[in-house]
């Protein structure tokens, strides 16, 4: 409703005219909220689900995107990236009786909730496992055993190694290694020794 010339979904107009607003906010000292629409396919990055060209974020302050995995469920996510607001993402709940969002979780107390699924299991079946070295392909069935979960092992060694940082913060620690053309895991879950 804000676009001047029909049809023209550039990055250059489309920045141009978030700009715009963005001056027009920043003379007068308010807030302007703007409301958008997602694309249809997800993605792993929120930023990429807003539909239309990067100009558009590119040119906010503060980007919010609101998820919800089916429209008929009140659980939606709540996604906060811009220059001056620390990351963060909140899992909260719609009440019809209230016509309220309510907090169910948030990243900045709980960081965990930024880590995937498959790395909070693998770090729950650690803590109650304590070790374990073998095969990858062994260690992923167990895996997938405890959290009912479908998990390749070259999509779990992925997500361990870009993790790692993640997994040592909760006292878990691994190595691989290849033996007879085989891959191997060792994988510890050691609690810090209080003094």
């Amino acid at each position: 409703m804000i676009r001047k010339t029909a049809g023209d979904t550039s990055y250059s107009n489309d920045y141009q005219v978030i700009s715009h607003l963005k001056e027009l906010a920043d003379r007068l000292q308010i807030t302007i909220l703007l409301v958008h629409h997602l694309r249809k396919h997800g993605s792993p990055d929120p930023l990429n689900m807003v539909s239309g060209t990067t100009g558009i974020i590119g040119a906010l302050d503060t980007t919010f995107i609101l998820e919800k995995e089916d429209r008929r469920t009140a659980d939606a996510r709540l996604t906060c990236i811009g220059r001056d607001v620390l990351y963060r993402e909140m899992n909260i709940r719609f009440s019809n009786a209230t016509s309220t969002w309510n907090l169910l979780s948030d990243s900045v107390e709980n960081p965990e909730i930024l880590l995937p699924d498959v790395i909070v299991n693998l770090i729950e079946f650690m803590k109650q496992r304590g070790s374990y070295e073998g095969s990858n392909t062994l260690f992923t069935e167990k895996l997938n055993c405890f959290c009912g979960k479908d998990i390749e092992p070259n999509h779990l060694k992925r997500l361990m190694n870009q993790y790692k940082n993640d997994l040592e913060t909760h006292n878990i620690y691994f190595d691989s290694y290849r033996s007879s053309g085989k891959r191997y895991i060792k994988i510890q879950f050691r609690p810090q020794l209080t003094a």
